[in-house]
């Protein structure tokens, strides 16, 4: 039987059409290919935005809960700027009430004497930071040091060499900014949360830089200033004109229009812890009836409120938040005549002992 044999053309057309029909599945698998690695790729794209908006969120919330700022009341911040190796660093207190939109800024000289939270001595205010970091806890420490001298409520610390120290309230301000402004994607040497930053500096964006007080201790009345056999100027503070001073710069308005009277009592083994709050709440605008010692020791701080009504006022939450109260309860307070009992116990005396 003899083969049939196409002819040119014919076998030619047929050569073409099984090159065209490769072509086709060649090109129909690379489709495929391409179209299962693109969908591939987008559900993880999908899963890797999912996993990073719920770690956003998360970091979002943590931060909401660790916040120190519940930012309807006064924030006060412990700022150090420079080197202060070189001499050339700058200690401010800055404090911002947000319902007057003010920002008042305590300047603080370089040398003056300050006793370091803890029972450290006495050191001078640029000396703290770096006294702190020996243990890792610069910035506490220059937070409760600065706390302690002045007798109000600090809840922040930042401290930032890289930045030159502020010449006036609008220099340090400003500064103050650029730093809450930088720690936003940055390493930050700071307590503050990311909402707090970001809140605080929204806030100031918002606020009038001439409104608010400036205070340069070396120019004020407060310092009394010594020369050290090195040749070198140190200065000291009279306390009864800081109590004066710090009931000008940091009273919380709530405080004063709730007008309930506090009294405090010392359940630790510390004299003079009960004094040291009570100085804290009145310098703040609190009307204190009483400061006493009980024989009791207690760990836990208590608050304790004459009605169900103080339960929920601004005093209490106050004396909460800067006390570390561990509970708040209504009870009998007519024994301490007042309307708001702090029984303050060792857990805060540590959180300042061992900050």
């Amino acid at each position: 039987m003899s083969r049939r044999t196409l002819p040119g053309s014919a076998r030619a057309d047929s050569v073409s059409v099984k090159r065209e029909s490769r072509n086709q599945v060649s090109k129909s698998r690379k489709q495929t290919f391409y179209s299962s690695f693109f969908f591939t790729i987008k559900r993880w794209l999908l899963v890797l935005g999912m996993v990073m908006t719920l770690a956003l969120i998360g970091m979002s919330l943590r931060a909401y809960g660790q916040r120190v700022w519940k930012g309807n009341d006064r924030i006060t911040i412990a700022l150090q700027t420079g080197q202060s190796s070189l001499k050339s660093s700058g200690v401010y207190v800055v404090s911002f009430l947000k319902s007057e939109k003010a920002v008042s800024v305590i300047s603080f000289p370089v040398g003056i004497q300050v006793e370091a939270s803890g029972g450290h001595g006495s050191w001078k205010v640029e000396s703290l930071y770096p006294l702190g970091e020996l243990n890792g806890k610069g910035g506490e420490l220059l937070k409760h040091s600065l706390s302690e001298f002045l007798g109000v409520p600090i809840q922040g610390w930042i401290v930032d060499e890289k930045t030159d120290p502020g010449m006036n309230r609008e220099g340090v301000i400003h500064n103050l900014q650029q730093i809450l402004g930088k720690s936003m994607v940055a390493p930050r040497t700071t307590n503050l949360t990311l909402w707090d930053s970001f809140r605080l500096l929204s806030n100031l964006f918002l606020t009038h830089t001439s409104v608010g007080d400036w205070v340069d201790l070396s120019q004020s009345k407060i310092l009394i200033q010594a020369s050290l056999p090195d040749g070198s100027q140190s200065y000291s503070a009279d306390p009864a004109l800081v109590d004066h001073l710090s009931q000008q710069l940091f009273l919380q308005p709530q405080l004063i229009d709730e007008a309930l009277s506090i009294a405090v009592v010392n359940a630790t083994e510390h004299q003079g812890l009960g004094a040291r709050a009570a100085r804290l709440i009145a310098n703040s605008g609190g009307e204190i009836v009483g400061v006493s010692d009980r024989n009791q020791i207690s760990e836990e701080t208590t608050i304790i409120v004459s009605s169900k009504q103080n339960l929920t006022s601004f005093s209490a939450g106050f004396l909460s938040s800067q006390f570390l109260a561990d509970q708040v309860i209504q009870g009998e307070t007519s024994g301490e005549r007042a309307d708001i009992v702090l029984v303050v116990g060792e857990g805060y005396y540590r959180y300042f002992a061992e900050p």
